[in-house]
């Protein structure tokens, strides 16, 4: 080799170096990064996968308690059916009886109540028998008979 090649190559050798190692401080510096970013990936599905089974555990807890309320609320109405068929009149115990079978208000053979209101057609759309008659104003309602009148018959 000649006297000149031997400066070169030792100066390409340094700048091969100094390259080195600062790809390598780069490459350092983004795995580190991406570590940190994995660490806090793991950590957050970790979190994630506790949330959730909280969330579930508190569904199944929900679920038995609801299911022993059901149960007991059961347990009550028989035990008052029982006790009314036994400590009051027959009727008041049939019924509370048939309460706490779970029957409806219908079954029990009580009726909905029923609209007082005068029919004159008018929620049907129907014009007044008055303005068909050809008159202006509209018919006069209709008085209801003292026997017929619901309010009477309270109290």
């Amino acid at each position: 080799m000649t006297q000149a090649a031997i400066p070169l190559a030792l100066a390409a050798l340094l700048v091969g170096l100094l390259a080195g190692i600062a790809l390598g401080r780069r490459l350092a510096a983004r795995s580190g990064a991406g570590g940190r970013l994995a660490d806090q990936l793991r950590s957050r599905d970790q979190r994630l996968q506790v949330h959730e089974r909280q969330v579930a555990e508190h569904f199944e807890r929900t679920a038995a308690l609801t299911e022993a309320l059901d149960q007991a609320v059961g347990e009550l109405r028989g035990h008052l059916a029982a006790g009314a068929g036994n400590l009051v009149n027959a009727e008041l115990g049939r019924r509370i009886a048939a309460g706490a079978a779970g029957t409806k208000p219908s079954e029990q053979g009580v009726t909905p109540p029923r609209d007082y209101a005068p029919s004159q057609g008018l929620l049907r759309g129907e014009r007044p028998a008055a303005e068909r008659a050809g008159k202006g104003s509209p018919a006069p309602l209709q008085l209801v008979g003292d026997e017929d009148d619901p309010t009477l018959k309270v109290g």
